[in-house]
């Protein structure tokens, strides 16, 4: 579930999850902006498939900025954010000044 402010202007450019609902993506253009707002829930035990699924998911989001809302995982979080690298934005500050009205330059 990915949640914002209901007076945020934004157009969505799309949206998907996948079919265990451990991943959810929105695609807005915001401020001129692409961004995609990422729910991610990793299973309980280690599952090489969410991983996968998900490493393959963020790389498909060429010309967007990352913003993960939720990244519940017990393991490898290191490895995976290395093998990503800087086009994972975790902070999700950027998306809540957007949400408060007070917008930070991207």
């Amino acid at each position: 579930m990915i949640v914002c402010r209901r007076k945020l202007k934004f157009d969505l450019i799309g949206s998907w999850t996948d079919k265990e609902g451990r991943l959810a993506i929105a695609k807005i253009c915001l401020d001129g902006q692409n961004i995609a707002l990422i729910s991610a829930y990793a299973p309980n035990t280690f599952e090489a498939g969410f991983y996968d699924q998900l490493t393959k998911t963020l790389r498909d989001l060429t010309g967007f900025r990352l913003v993960m809302a939720q990244i519940s995982m017990q393991y490898g979080i290191a490895t995976w954010i290395e093998r990503v690298g800087q086009r994972v934005e975790t902070n999700v500050s950027l998306l809540m000044r957007y949400a408060s009205g007070r917008p930070k330059q991207i």
